[in-house]
């Protein structure tokens, strides 16, 4: 605690100290003295009741008390419902997963996994293994980390002393998609540079 703090607490506590002594009587006539009086006329006034009377009101408290616990419709609806959450759609988990690769070694292999599933894919329906033709020469390794690697295998993105360690990750993912869309679409022009 800075001494500034510490000396504004002790005076703010010696203050009240001499406060509360000052005001001590008339705490005492204002508060107290008003307090145990309503107290002891509540003791006279339950006093006079008959002691049937008592156990039948607590019985019949507590066994509103029972049955509001064990049958929850009967409670009184006073909360507002809560709204369903809203369904993920599949362009916002590409966002969330593009989005998250960038801060992470794990999302980053994520996203290289399932861009390996999809190159296998076309390659079980093309019949043809998928290659990178020259177009980029990481594609390869960044399909083989995904599909054939787990995320252990690669090191995180700093090494000791803040080093930055390179892997086979690091391909930038606008290329890759570029390339699958080449190969999913040949006649076509290329949109990865909407990525």
């Amino acid at each position: 605690m800075k001494p500034a703090r510490l000396l504004l607490f002790a005076a703010a506590a010696l203050f009240s100290l001499v406060l509360a002594y000052i005001a001590r009587d008339l705490v005492h006539q204002l508060i107290v003295v008003p307090l145990v009086f309503l107290a002891w006329q509540a003791m006279l006034l339950a006093g006079t009741v008959p002691e049937l009377v008592r156990w039948v009101v607590l019985t019949v408290i507590l066994g509103l008390v029972i049955a509001s616990q064990l049958a929850p419709e009967l409670r009184s609806a006073s909360r507002a419902p809560v709204p369903p959450r809203a369904a993920v759609g599949s362009v916002e988990t590409v966002a969330i997963w593009l989005r998250r690769a960038r801060s992470s070694n794990y999302f980053r292999w994520q996203l290289a996994h399932r861009l390996g599933r999809v190159a296998r894919k076309w390659q079980d329906l093309a019949g043809s293994p998928v290659e990178s033709g020259g177009l980029e020469p990481g594609i390869d390794a960044y399909l083989s980390a995904g599909s054939n690697h787990s995320f252990v295998d690669f090191p995180p993105r700093r090494g000791i002393f803040g080093r930055r360690l390179s892997s086979a990750l690091d391909l930038d993912v606008a290329q890759v998609i570029d390339y699958l869309e080449s190969r999913a679409f040949p006649h076509q022009e290329n949109h990865g540079h909407r990525l």
